[in-house]
């Protein structure tokens, strides 16, 4: 029985740390690279509206990233799919179907 219930508990730890790991790198990389080549872009061509679009976009990033950082230590436990919502949260920001940014 107590290998049972430490094969169960590892096996929660490593779906949560797996979970927090794939939030991290799809949120750095959707989240980061991809709007720094848009912005790099945007600059380049002197495109005003695309411009005011992504700098929008990067004071939203940064303030979730500021909220997000308090967020995982106290929260992330809290509410189920904590990691998911992150990303949708991201999507959402990014998409320029719902101009989220």
């Amino acid at each position: 029985t107590l290998r049972r219930i430490f094969s169960r508990v590892s096996t929660v730890l490593t779906r949560t740390m797996v979970s927090q790991f794939i939030s991290r790198l799809v949120i750095l990389v959707l989240g980061t690279l991809y709007p720094a080549y848009r912005s790099y872009k945007a600059i380049r061509t002197k495109n005003v509206k695309e411009y005011v679009k992504w700098m929008m976009y990067w004071v939203s990033f940064s303030a979730f990233t500021v909220a997000e950082t308090i967020a995982d230590v106290f929260i992330a436990w809290l509410i189920p799919f904590y990691y998911e919502l992150k990303i949708l949260f991201v999507f959402w920001l990014l998409s320029p179907w719902t101009k989220g940014s």
